[in-house]
């Protein structure tokens, strides 16, 4: 899931698995395409491949409106739960 800020030990947390959230995005996206976890970026999405390393990457939802990297995008969240 996702979560609205950065969390630390010991606190508790709301955790977003579906629907429109602010998401963290490594590389370049495009508007409608899937997503799936960076594996290099704690807590961003990079877009979903299909081959090579990051193609056993879980898609975790898809891009609503895009923006450039290091930046936060709309993606809505499709997870299960």
């Amino acid at each position: 899931g996702v979560t609205p800020f950065a969390i630390t030990a010991n606190y508790y947390f709301w955790l977003q698995v579906g629907g429109p959230a602010s998401v963290l995005v490594e590389g370049t996206v495009v508007i409608y395409n899937k997503v799936s976890p960076s594996v290099t970026v704690d807590g961003a999405v990079i877009p979903s491949v299909a081959t090579g390393a990051d193609a056993e990457l879980q898609e975790i939802g898809y891009v609503m409106a895009v923006n450039v990297d290091t930046e936060y995008a709309a993606i809505f969240l499709t997870l299960e739960y």
